[in-house]
């Protein structure tokens, strides 16, 4: 792959901030920021489903179809020797059946008393026959305090829920589509505080160990960055093997380092989009990057560099929240 002299420009900053901590060695570490090993969960209620399918069959099965939902509602009655339940609505008279694979969630449901107020994590479908009706396909069985969030919200496994109200949305790639970025990402209000612009360069530093009041002596930090074909690449036929452009962008910021054959493994569909992954250890510190696609018009960047990765959970919701125009 050749390069332009302005994809260069990457380099004097991000550079910068890598010799503060050390020289990189070959070691390879764990992939962290996997949005897959700690999904986001829609919520939504039972009352809400039930109105989308009575309401359009095909549009509530374009919105909810296949997708990660935390649905509160009512918990049923079990069924099928403990490896299924039903949940209501409190307008609803419809039930969604909920099925579960293993003993431990099993275990889980049948600890809910029926009547109490439940919320349930997992994937849902539509069951087409004999009558259109919502099956969900269950991760989490939990107990469910005070009344279903309001607004458009998120939740993990643990039961932190996420607000996009919370979050600060960042765009790249403007200048390629008239009106809108072509990348959206949405960002804790917090790391605002601590966010740098790269200089010439679509792309922002967020210093999270100098976040006011967790001010760490250890670095931790998060690269968010887009890479443009047209302005980036000399031969755009370049684009028809992204792991070359991918392998080129960590070649610039890491000059000495050498990418041995497979270490790219694909994550495919985390909500709905494929990210590649590249890890590397250097002094005890950790750096990862995720590329995932703008259509062919570029490439979205993530690189992550830790010794603690204290802000985990906020920088996988990054990849939930995460927009590419189409």
């Amino acid at each position: 792959m050749r390069r332009r002299g302005s994809y260069g420009k990457l380099i004097p900053v991000l550079i910068a901030c890598f010799l503060l901590t050390g020289a990189f060695s070959l070691a390879p570490v764990t992939v962290t920021m996997d949005p897959d090993k700690d999904p986001l969960y829609r919520v939504v209620t039972v009352d809400v489903l039930e109105g989308a399918l009575a309401e359009n069959k095909a549009a509530a099965m374009v919105t909810y179809e296949k997708q990660l939902l935390a649905v509160c509602g009512i918990m049923g009655s079990m069924e099928d020797k403990g490896n299924a339940f039903t949940m209501t609505g409190s307008e609803s008279a419809e039930a969604i059946r909920c099925t579960v694979s293993d003993a431990k969630l099993r275990v889980q449901a049948a600890g809910q008393a029926p009547g109490s107020a439940v919320c349930v994590m997992g994937k849902m479908k539509l069951s087409a026959l004999p009558e259109a009706r919502w099956t969900l396909s269950v991760d989490v069985v939990a107990p469910m305090t005070g009344n279903a969030p309001s607004g458009e919200c998120w939740r993990d496994a643990s039961g932190t829920i996420i607000r996009t109200s919370d979050r600060a949305e960042k765009g790249f790639g403007a200048d390629r589509i008239r009106g809108g970025a072509r990348v959206t990402a949405l960002i804790p209000r917090s790391f605002l505080s601590v966010e740098e612009e790269l200089p010439d360069t679509e792309g922002f530093l967020y210093r999270l160990n100098e976040l006011p009041g967790e001010r760490k002596a250890q670095p931790e930090q998060l690269y968010l960055f887009y890479f443009d074909n047209e302005t980036m690449l000399q031969d755009q036929n370049d684009i028809r093997r992204t792991t070359k452009v991918e392998e080129a962008i960590i070649k610039n910021i890491l000059p000495g380092e050498s990418i041995a054959f497979g270490k790219f493994p694909k994550r495919h569909n985390a909500y709905g989009r494929p990210f590649q992954y590249y890890d590397t250890a250097y002094d005890g510190y950790h750096a990862e990057f995720a590329f995932t696609p703008a259509g062919e018009d570029g490439i979205f960047c993530m690189l992550y560099i830790y010794r603690s990765s204290d802000h985990l959970k906020d920088i996988l919701s990054v990849f939930r929240f995460l927009e590419i125009a189409q």
